[in-house]
């Protein structure tokens, strides 16, 4: 279910050739092609950020998300992985993880979704209270996501 005073603040849309999805306006957006696809990231006012990385061909979701858990259990001494979830109505399979940064804990939260044509990784990461803050507006930024120039 999503917050619907969280839908309210998605006033923009971003769109490409392959997907779809609305965001806060006021938010910083980037977008950076590579070879093999494609990585928007937006950027909320205290750095904390959700990030879509199109990968072209089908890439497996599992693989997609133990590569990105692996990357930051190389980067990060000591980090917490949470059980993973899987969202069969949606197609989503979802990691959280935490671990220590400088002098804060930050949260990450990986979604991966595997499609006939590309595959798509998901990353949410902040400060863990203020990822909490977002959470609602990165799960509506999420659920807007649609796959096809819409």
């Amino acid at each position: 279910m999503i917050n619907e005073s969280a839908r309210h603040l998605l006033d923009q849309t971003y769109s490409c050739d392959q997907f779809s999805f609305r965001y806060p306006g006021y938010w910083e957006i980037e977008e950076q092609k590579t070879e093999d696809g494609l990585t928007v990231t937006v950027f909320t006012d205290d750095g904390s950020f959700w990030m879509l990385t199109l990968m072209e061909g089908a890439v497996d979701s599992v693989e997609m998300l133990e590569s990105a858990v692996a990357a930051f259990s190389e980067e990060y001494q000591q980090v917490d992985v949470y059980e993973r979830k899987d969202h069969p109505e949606h197609g989503w399979i979802r990691q959280e993880l935490e671990f220590e940064c400088s002098d804060f804990f930050a949260m990450v939260i990986l979604q991966a979704i595997q499609l006939p044509d590309f595959s798509l990784l998901l990353l949410m990461q902040g400060q863990d209270q203020e990822i909490e803050n977002y959470r609602d507006i990165f799960d509506a930024m999420t659920a807007t996501l649609i796959q096809g120039n819409a």
